[in-house]
């Protein structure tokens, strides 16, 4: 597994984890993400341009990225 792929797969599994709000899947804001992972910014961008290139999530917005998982992105987090 290359290593954008792995980072990819944890902000994945971050968002999955920090998004539900009783029950709805909300967008999280990605430095937020970027923190609780410990991921400096340019890994963050790696991480982030491969899960959408994977279409595991939707990024919003223009300065403060808020993103949000997709359909496929819900089926590769592990469930609750």
């Amino acid at each position: 597994m290359q290593y954008n792929e792995l980072l990819a797969r944890r902000i994945v599994a971050e968002v999955a984890r920090s998004s539900v709000d009783g029950g709805a899947l909300q967008p999280v804001m990605l430095h937020e993400v970027a923190r609780r992972l410990k991921i400096n910014e340019a890994s963050v961008e790696a991480g982030i341009y491969r899960a959408v290139a994977e279409r595991w999530l939707i990024v919003e917005g223009s300065s403060l990225y808020r993103i949000r998982l997709t359909a496929a992105g819900q089926a590769l987090s592990p469930p609750r």
